[in-house]
């Protein structure tokens, strides 16, 4: 069950239908933007310039590593919660059953 239900994800994700608009979300991304930029001008002034590279190339790979991490964390959450989803509905029915009974 746990594939299909990652091909339901994935087929959300390729459509679009997962781009959550929320004013949160875009406070988040501003925020990230802000940080992201703060690094980068930090980077420029402070590090010598024959290493600013190594070392932007090792925050990218820790940011690319960390994203597919938090990538993997969020499919496992989003099928959690349809496996939640389904048992709520599942208990409901069973009770819903018993009282007619």
């Amino acid at each position: 069950m746990s594939d299909i239900i990652e091909e339901i994800l994935e087929a959300r994700e390729d459509e679009g239908k997962l781009d959550i608009e929320s004013e949160e979300l875009k406070s988040k991304e501003m925020f990230r933007r802000k940080k992201s930029e703060e690094l980068h001008n930090f980077i420029n002034k402070r590090v010598h310039p024959r290493s600013r590279n190594t070392l932007s190339n090792l925050i990218e790979r820790y940011v690319d590593a960390y994203c597919a991490y938090s990538d993997c964390e969020v499919k496992l959450y989003y099928k959690a919660g349809f496996s939640d989803a389904i048992n709520i509905i599942l208990a409901s029915l069973r009770k819903k059953c018993s009282i007619n009974i």
